[in-house]
């Protein structure tokens, strides 16, 4: 992977379109819509038409592609925040950087997987 001194992503990014459904944590916020236009383990940007903000938490939940992390296909669950957020008419270009992430396994059991040097519980809490 090549990168910039302005370029501060750790992860490599994939141009890899999956459907995904997000959560803005503001009250009364319905799950939305989105489609991810590149993806990375550590985040995604992905084209919406509602409104977001930059700095707002959100939850993304996706189908992680077996190209982004050399394993099979799997069910992510994401929080993170919004860093970028460009306007294209009545179409949104939402940059997010997960905090952690969740991954479905079988029988329901889930791992944790944290973007730091914290443990977190399994709902990605500080210990």
């Amino acid at each position: 992977m090549t990168t910039s001194q302005d370029d501060r992503r750790l992860a490599e990014r994939h141009n890899i379109g999956v459907s995904l459904k997000y959560r803005l944590w503001r009250a009364g916020v319905s799950e939305q819509h989105g489609r991810s236009l590149n993806i990375s383990e550590g985040g995604v940007y992905f084209a919406t038409r509602a409104s977001v903000t930059k700095g707002e938490i959100v939850e993304v939940r996706l189908k992680m592609p077996e190209a982004v992390t050399n394993e099979p296909a799997s069910e992510w669950l994401c929080p993170g925040q919004v860093v970028r957020v460009d306007h294209f008419g009545k179409i949104n270009g939402v940059g997010v950087r997960f905090d952690c992430y969740e991954v479905a396994k079988a029988l329901g059991t889930t791992t944790t997987h944290w973007h730091g040097s914290q443990f977190l519980r399994s709902d990605c809490q500080p210990v």
